[in-house]
C-alpha cells in the first residue's frame, strides 16, 4: 500500500523520492507532484471546497497528469446525492485535464447507482461509521472486480491503515505527518513495514481506532 502525504520534513520527500510514500496535492498549495513520481489530488470538499483553487490546481499539475494516480472529484461528506450531482457536474472537467477521475464515496451509496463509466477510481470518504461498515467491504471488492483504483482518506492510525490494506484499497492518506513529521514518520513506516511483512486480517469490524 502507499500512503499519500501532504506536507513533509527532507526525510519525507526522500521517501517520495524512494517511493516508498506517494505525493498528496490539495488546492490549498503546498506539495507538488515530483515528475515520474505516483501522485494524486484532492479537492479540499472535506474542510471547504473552493471552484477557483480546484481549478486551479488542476491546471498547476497538468503536466504530471500521466503520474496521477486519480484526482478526487469535488463532492459533499456523508451525503451521496448531493455528491453524485456534483460528480456529474466536474467529472468531465477532471477528464479533459488528462487526470483519471476518482468518485468520492459517501454515506448512503449504493453499488447499482455508481457511474462506473465515468470514474477510474473510487475514494472512500464519508462517515467513520460510513467507512467502517460492510457496506464498503462490499464496494472495495466491487471495485477491484472492475480494475478500479481504491483509495480511503483520513487514515491517521495503525489500526486504520491495516484495515484498508485488508479490505483492499491500493493507497490511503491522512494528516498523521502533518503533526510533528519528525516523531510520526519512524511510526509510519512500521505499520507500512507490517503491511509488507505479510497476510492482514479483515480488521473492519473493530478500525476505529
Amino acid at each position: 500500500m502507499l500512503y499519500l502525504v501532504t506536507s513533509h520534513n527532507n526525510d519525507v520527500q526522500r521517501l517520495i523520492d524512494d517511493r516508498v510514500l506517494g505525493t498528496f496535492c490539495t488546492p490549498n498549495g503546498g506539495a507538488g507532484p515530483t515528475r515520474g513520481l505516483p501522485w494524486a489530488g484532492d479537492n479540499g470538499a472535506f474542510t471547504e471546497f473552493n471552484e477557483t483553487k480546484f481549478v486551479n490546481m488542476l491546471n498547476r499539475h497538468r503536466d504530471h497528469a500521466d503520474t496521477c494516480l486519480f484526482v478526487a472529484v469535488p463532492d459533499v461528506v456523508a451525503d451521496w446525492d448531493a455528491t453524485l450531482r456534483l460528480h456529474n457536474e466536474w467529472h468531465p472537467i477532471v477528464a479533459s485535464y488528462g487526470y483519471p477521475r476518482a468518485l468520492v464515496g459517501q454515506d448512503g451509496m449504493t453499488l447499482e447507482s455508481i457511474p462506473w463509466d465515468d470514474i477510474e477510481a473510487i475514494f472512500i470518504g464519508g462517515s467513520t461509521e460510513w467507512k467502517l461498515s460492510h457496506d464498503v467491504v462490499e464496494l472495495v471488492a466491487e471495485s477491484k472486480a472492475r480494475g478500479k483504483h481504491v483509495h480511503m482518506g483520513r487514515v491517521n492510525s495503525n489500526r486504520r491503515l491495516m484495515y484498508a490494506n485488508s479490505i483492499g484499497c491500493d493507497t490511503a492518506d491522512g494528516t498523521f505527518l502533518k503533526y510533528g513529521p519528525d516523531k510520526n514518520l519512524p511510526r509510519l513506516l512500521t505499520w507500512l513495514r507490517k503491511i509488507d511483512d505479510g497476510p492482514q486480517l479483515n480488521l473492519f469490524a473493530g478500525a476505529d481506532a
